[in-house]
């Protein structure tokens, strides 16, 4: 199977709809960890963060784009 592996998925043709999920996760995650330990500025920017990537994914994929641009992710 080819594709990149990337915390512990293998991303390539075909994967579809979920290649995102692991955004949320790690944004998600960061909001939390920064809640956790007092740092509010932080969580705010994440949770901003968070916002704007379901945004800009959602919308890439309402215009067919797929929120990277078609095909493969840019992970760069």
């Amino acid at each position: 199977m080819g594709g990149i592996l990337l915390r512990g998925m293998v991303f390539g043709a075909g994967w579809g709809q979920m290649r995102h999920d692991w955004v949320f996760e790690v944004l998600t995650d960061l909001v939390d960890y920064a809640e956790r330990n007092g740092l509010p500025r932080l969580a705010r920017k994440a949770a901003e963060t968070l916002a704007v990537a379901r945004d800009e994914i959602a919308a890439a994929r309402d215009d067919g784009r797929g929120g990277a641009g078609g095909g493969e992710p840019s992970l760069h």
